[in-house]
């Protein structure tokens, strides 16, 4: 059985496109994130903000999104990561804003739009 910390390493502890070994602290050109373009820039502006980033495959998202270390905080956010914002059809909105709720986390789809990085939240609610 795995610890709750060995159960967590893929969360990155420094930035992993920077090479620390050679004491110069110098960006890696070539990083690649298990990803697209998109995942990869979201990955790094969630980091820039001191959030802390795990894989979201669980909850049926790109990111989970943690305000602190994950061994101390539960995940606030699953982050979806798609080219559109009007990408999502009504029932893809529908069940991941559920599944969101049930899990007590907000889905943010991320998106570029002018080069910017665009956020949209989105929550279930009943009428």
């Amino acid at each position: 059985k795995l610890s709750r910390h060995q159960a967590l390493l893929q969360t990155f502890q420094e930035h992993p496109w920077i090479n620390y070994e050679s004491g110069a602290k110098e960006i890696v050109k070539d990083w690649k994130f298990n990803g697209d373009f998109l995942k990869r820039i979201v990955f790094a502006d969630l980091w820039k903000e001191g959030f802390y980033i795990t894989d979201g495959s669980k909850f049926g998202g790109d990111f989970l999104v943690y305000p602190g270390d994950p061994i101390q905080f539960h995940a606030k956010y699953v982050v979806i990561c798609q080219d559109s914002p009007e990408q999502s059809s009504e029932i893809d909105l529908t069940a991941r804003s559920r599944l969101a709720t049930s899990t007590k986390k907000t889905v943010i789809f991320a998106s570029l739009k002018s080069s910017k990085i665009i956020y949209q939240a989105v929550k279930w609610s009943e009428r």
